[in-house]
């Protein structure tokens, strides 16, 4: 529409040159070059507003590179230097999973075997070594491998359905709470039942006891 106004005002601007004696050579060259001018400032215009448009676009795009790079790098850092609570939560989850997972084909064999056995030895070495700070410690207190026991002794496979970890606010050492969704099946049925209690880490994030622990009656519906 904007093309149809400029060459109608060239057309204006050039009847008004018919009352001046110009032959038809001169007329064609005046015509010509107001057009040219006209075409000229138009494509400027159009140019100006294009790079108006290309610099806004680039400022955008910049700002989501920029922006998706530090939220990059900080993940990745996170993930290369996570935080000591996040180290804790690790651990903790790891032994949760590790106490109420399977029993495992190779778990069950090691059982098989006896209460003890240099199977198992490795075994606990392998799945519990980085996370106890006394495994002597935590085997005295039942705190290793009993819930596997009775539900490999009575036939159970257990299942977390859900953890979840809590740091308990207002105390000077590294104490959570923990609450375990356990899934126990047998002959194709399957109950749940909730796990509670509270642990305590060592300065290196280690477990260092546990307490309070309320097994919702697990051990019981185990043995039958």
């Amino acid at each position: 529409m904007k093309q149809h106004n400029d060459y109608t005002e060239i057309e204006k601007i050039f009847r008004a040159f018919e009352s001046i004696e110009f032959d038809e050579k001169d007329k064609r060259d005046v015509y010509a070059n107001i057009k040219n001018n006209i075409e000229k400032n138009s494509g400027e215009k159009r140019f100006i507003k294009w790079s108006n448009y290309i610099m806004s676009t680039a400022i955008v795009a910049i700002f989501f590179i920029v922006g998706g790079y530090l939220f990059t790098h900080q993940f990745i850092l996170n993930q290369a230097h996570p935080s000591p609570q996040d180290k804790h939560l690790e651990t903790i989850q790891t032994y949760l999973e590790n106490e109420f997972t399977g029993p495992s084909e190779e778990l069950t064999d090691i059982l098989d075997k006896g209460l003890y056995s240099f199977e198992l030895d490795a075994y606990l070495e392998q799945n519990y070594g980085d996370l106890a700070a006394d495994m002597e410690k935590m085997i005295k207190g039942n705190y290793v491998l009993s819930f596997l026991r009775s539900a490999h002794l009575g036939g159970y496979q257990l299942n977390p359905k859900n953890i979840d970890i809590q740091k308990i606010k207002g105390t000077r050492n590294n104490v959570y709470q923990f609450k375990v969704e356990v899934e126990y099946s047998k002959n194709g049925q399957t109950n749940t039942t909730a796990v509670t209690g509270v642990l305590n880490l060592d300065e290196h994030g280690r477990i260092l006891f546990i307490r309070n622990m309320d097994d919702g009656g697990l051990f019981e519906q185990l043995k039958n």
